[in-house]
């Protein structure tokens, strides 16, 4: 499904297992109830500062005549989704979904935004930005022992491979999201055990779902 060449330099994080970031807009003053509700999820932190991210490079790249649409468009997402209020939290999660899709048809990327599933024991989801790529993960395993992997920068080779390789004293993880037709394949080459419990792991061909 992605696909380009030439290998690049892989760039080094920092374990940070199941860290919970920041979205995109400063917490302490969220005042809406679906703000508030963006601060206390980590998945839907991850999809507001992605959206951010996919927002800005729109803006960039669309015509002057097409600008006032594509603003008109964002706080009509921003009002839509300040509407969900208080009900269930799939209302939030569905705007966000629905918005990076459509967010990644107006840029100049090759598919910007996917999602995947690994049966009912895991999914991914992508969001690329040319040289870069976000990848947010999780995957289940027995006794309810759970895997969680998120970042904002992964290398993307010209093949369309995003690599992550990091190492936090002894510890070594070095992983690759390969593109295997319309599917996505996790290969850990090494290590990665601080993002699992024991009965859980991420590898494994994830199909796309969207």
């Amino acid at each position: 499904m992605k696909m380009r060449i030439a290998a690049v330099a892989i760039v080094a994080f920092a374990l940070t297992p199941m860290a919970s970031a920041e979205p995109s807009f400063d917490c302490s003053k969220a005042q809406t109830a679906a703000e508030k509700r963006v601060c206390s999820d980590r998945e839907l932190q991850w999809s507001d500062r992605q959206l951010a991210r996919l927002y800005a490079l729109a803006l960039k790249e669309v015509s002057a005549a097409d600008r006032p649409a594509l603003v008109e468009s964002q706080r009509r997402f921003l009002a839509e989704r300040d509407a969900c209020g208080t009900v269930p939290l799939g209302c939030v999660e569905h705007l966000y979904d629905v918005r990076l899709q459509e967010l990644a048809k107006r840029v100049n990327v090759h598919d910007a935004y996917a999602m995947f599933a690994r049966g009912n024991t895991g999914g991914l989801r992508i969001v690329r930005f040319g040289s870069v790529g976000a990848v947010d993960l999780w995957a289940t395993g027995e006794n309810h022992h759970e895997c969680g992997f998120e970042e904002d920068d992964l290398v993307q080779t010209g093949k369309g491979i995003l690599r992550f390789h990091a190492k936090s004293g002894d510890e070594l993880c070095r992983m690759n999201i390969i593109p295997d037709g319309d599917d996505m394949r996790v290969e850990i080459e090494e290590g990665c055990r601080s993002y699992c419990g024991h009965r859980a792991h991420m590898d494994g061909t994830y199909t796309r779902i969207k």
